[in-house]
């Protein structure tokens, strides 16, 4: 009887150890195959942007607002037309992305690369573009308002532009 529970009590303390740790896995969003549904309240197209890092990706008129893109390659993605809106691109690499038509209001994109990015008719309504690098970017017909410019400066002060503040 001692052996059989020597034996017995470790195995039953690993089974729940390990059914815990499988448990908690799949209880993470971060490590789910969101397939194309929305799951966690996480558009199917943010997921798939989440998981996109590949340049040229097609996101057009995507419904990508208030997704975590922060830091991720997006360079000659096609995001025309997305919404964009409260979307976290802090850090991103935008560089000669298509945003033409894009709502990005209240986006973040602090420290973002939008070098080249075609930006033409874009929604900046209180984004945040503060450290952005916006060489050479198309801000043709751009929408600002409230907009914090990358000098720091807010559109809203000068005009509603940030053409001459640091683009």
């Amino acid at each position: 009887m001692i052996i059989t529970a020597l034996i017995f009590v470790p195995i039953l303390v690993f089974s729940f150890l390990l059914a815990g740790t499988f448990g908690m896995m799949a209880n993470d969003p971060s490590l789910r195959d969101y397939g194309d549904s929305s799951t966690y309240g996480v558009s199917a197209d943010c997921a798939r942007a989440q998981r996109s890092q590949h340049a040229n990706a097609d996101f057009a008129s995507a419904h990508l607002n208030g997704c975590n893109l922060a830091g991720l390659y997006l360079g000659g993605a096609d995001l025309g037309g997305a919404d964009l809106t409260g979307a976290s691109l802090h850090g991103a690499d935008l560089a000669s992305a298509h945003l033409t038509g894009a709502n990005l209001t209240g986006a973040d994109m602090y420290g973002a690369d939008l070098t080249g990015a075609d930006l033409t008719g874009a929604n900046l309504t209180g984004v945040d573009l503060t450290r952005a690098d916006v060489s050479e970017a198309d801000f043709t017909d751009a929408v600002w308002s409230n907009t914090t410019c990358p000098d720091r400066t807010n559109s809203s002060g000068h005009g509603a532009t940030c053409i001459g503040y640091g683009i």
